[in-house]
């Protein structure tokens, strides 16, 4: 069981092109790659635009400079194993991703950190204006949200993914008051370069 676990893993980060790494995608690294590099790793945008980036859950640790500028977004429809995959450019780097995974790329939460090399995720706990996570791996949860996110941060980029708990997990969470660890399948997975983070003050910790 867990060879074949392995090679599933190994199937949905390569020929889905879920990317191993929380700091690039398709060889494209945040604070990095330039839209000439992006045009040549996957053609042209099916759509192009001058979007602001809100960043998510990620918002609150954004500068309010950033927040209020706008960014160059090309949008791309299906592209192995995502219905849409959005990639926003400043200064000529690529500084955000947003990927929307298609049906049959089933990424289930309780896999996205091996998917991702072993990252340590964390539930968000908090959607504030302060920096306060929730290890998964030190609090144990009897009940998640029919929606709910993970973290992961390094020293280049922040990733989020957004998870949907799904009909099937919700009805045994309402018929056993209780959920499996980490359920749910990703529906949303979104890169922010901390070249856009905000100074923390004194009283903000990320852990």
């Amino acid at each position: 069981m867990p060879v074949i676990r392995a090679v599933v893993l190994a199937f949905i980060g390569s020929a889905l092109s879920v990317a191993a790494s929380p700091d690039r995608w398709k060889g494209l690294a945040l604070g990095e790659a330039t839209p000439d590099q992006a045009r040549a790793t996957l053609g042209g945008p099916k759509r192009e635009s001058v979007e602001r980036l809100h960043g998510n859950v990620i918002g609150p640790a954004l500068t309010d400079e950033i927040k209020s500028k706008t960014f160059l977004r090309w949008r791309y429809e299906s592209v192995e194993g995502f219905s849409r995959a959005e990639l926003f450019f400043r200064d000529g780097k690529l500084v955000a991703l947003v990927l929307v995974p298609e049906g049959g790329n089933r990424m289930l939460a309780r896999d996205v950190s091996s998917i991702y090399d072993g990252a340590p995720f964390e539930l968000l706990a908090q959607a504030g204006d302060r920096y306060e996570w929730d290890s998964i791996h030190k609090q144990a949860r009897r009940s998640y949200p029919g929606v709910y996110t993970m973290v992961t941060v390094t020293e280049r980029t922040f990733l989020s993914v957004v998870v949907a708990k799904g009909f099937a997990a919700g009805m045994e969470s309402m018929l056993t008051g209780a959920d499996e660890h980490l359920p749910g399948k990703v529906v949303q997975i979104h890169y922010v370069s901390r070249t856009l983070e905000r100074p923390r003050t004194t009283n903000e910790t990320l852990r």
